[in-house]
């Protein structure tokens, strides 16, 4: 998969539907997020600073707890080809004049409002596009595998759990965590360093 976005490059020559694959797919597996949390973003709630974009969440999502806010942070990528923050600054600036709503991902299409069903199918489609068997992983697969990887390749328990939103290390252990050592460790990789280096 990563070397499928890697191909979509340079940005600029894309059309708005292979950059909106791209971006759905680079969001989905930096930020271990949900389809609902991917729908759920919005430029309205969008702060951009000197480290990159962080999302705040307004609405009720999926594992909102009462008191605890959840946000969502962007960072640099060394290789622009998989940066998740280079594609979104990218896609915004496309997008800017036509977009009919404050959702960050439009139909690339009517530039509309669009749903988390929406959402899975662009990813499924990229998963399809680069070989993935679809009849055996799903969208949702894509949140377990990243989160996998992030940790077996360094990212700590901490770190993963505080990046898929997960309130204890047996949920993650019990309906995410696949083939990994459920072991605190000390490395100081980051979440998304961890995936796209992969």
């Amino acid at each position: 998969m990563l070397s499928y976005l890697k191909s979509l490059f340079p940005l600029n020559s894309l059309d708005l539907k292979h950059l909106t694959w791209k971006l759905c797919t680079l969001l989905a597996l930096t930020t271990a997020a949900r389809a609902q949390t991917l729908v759920s973003l919005s430029v309205n709630n969008m702060c951009v600073n000197s480290n990159g974009v962080v999302f705040y969440f307004t609405s009720l999502l999926k594992t909102s707890r009462p008191g605890r806010s959840y946000y969502i942070s962007l960072y640099t990528y060394s290789d622009k080809k998989l940066c998740v923050l280079y594609t979104l600054h990218e896609y915004i600036d496309r997008t800017r004049e036509k977009r009919k709503c404050d959702q960050l991902l439009v139909s690339y299409k009517t530039y509309k409002r669009i749903s988390t069903s929406i959402i899975a199918r662009w990813i499924i489609d990229v998963m399809g596009t680069t070989g993935i068997d679809i009849t055996l992983f799903k969208a949702h697969s894509i949140r377990s595998a990243s989160s996998s990887i992030a940790f077996r390749s360094g990212a700590s328990l901490a770190d993963v759990l505080k990046t898929g939103d997960w309130s204890s290390a047996k949920n993650f252990q019990k309906f995410y965590c696949r083939d990994t050592c459920m072991s605190e460790n000390d490395h100081s990789n980051t979440f998304m360093n961890a995936v796209l280096q992969t």
